[in-house]
């Protein structure tokens, strides 16, 4: 009887033992996926941060063929304010849009879209400012037409303003293309922002 009562007591602890063991194992595995989520989501509103920081720093003009003079504009326009804008801007629907080689080789916000901690609906947009191939525009005989080009205090080379346009892009559409293209890589941000709470920024 003494035996059996032993072996119960060792069979007793060593389950006892096990359920801890198993325990310790699961709260183990809890905490880390718990604190991964924590680490990406950090690391997510770190890289989202440094894109604003980009984007607040980058400019965009829109230049008509014959209207270089147009005082109701300023030479260029931050890029979270081009919506308000959107009035004085009219006058350009509907004109097709060239790009500056400038902007093709340049553009600072591009690299995000690559970003492994970048939002995925923020990287789809971004990915549609990026003209594949493109190629140069024969200016000859085109009457009207807009030259987007951008400006950032990080580009200190020379500026190549060779017109390129890439036909199969979204935004080469016409200026209204591109122009919706802007309000939704601004409205993307935004949404992911406010989904954590934060709303009250100073984007402009």
């Amino acid at each position: 009887m003494e035996i059996e009562k032993d072996f119960f007591d060792y069979l007793s602890i060593i389950g006892s033992l096990t359920i801890s063991t198993l325990t310790l194992i699961f709260a183990i595995i809890i905490y880390r996926k718990i604190s991964f989520k924590k680490t990406a989501i950090e690391k997510q509103f770190d890289t989202v941060s440094q894109l604003i920081q980009v984007l607040q720093d980058t400019s965009i003009s829109f230049i008509k063929k014959n209207d270089d003079l147009n005082f109701s504009l300023p030479r260029s326009i931050p890029f979270f304010s081009i919506s308000s804008y959107s009035e004085k801007l009219k006058y350009l629907e509907g004109l097709d849009i060239y790009f500056t080689k400038n902007f093709y080789d340049n553009l600072p916000f591009i690299k995000y879209s690559k970003t492994p901690f970048i939002p995925k609906n923020i990287a789809s947009v971004i990915e549609k400012f990026k003209l594949v191939t493109p190629d140069r525009v024969n200016l000859e005989g085109l009457e009207k037409y807009v030259k987007i080009d951008f400006s950032h205090s990080s580009i200190i080379s020379p500026i190549d303003e060779t017109l390129i346009t890439c036909p199969h892009n979204e935004i080469c559409v016409d200026y209204n293309s591109f122009y919706n293209v802007c309000l939704q890589l601004d409205s993307e941000i935004r949404e992911w922002l406010e989904s954590y709470g934060v709303k009250d920024l100073n984007l402009r």
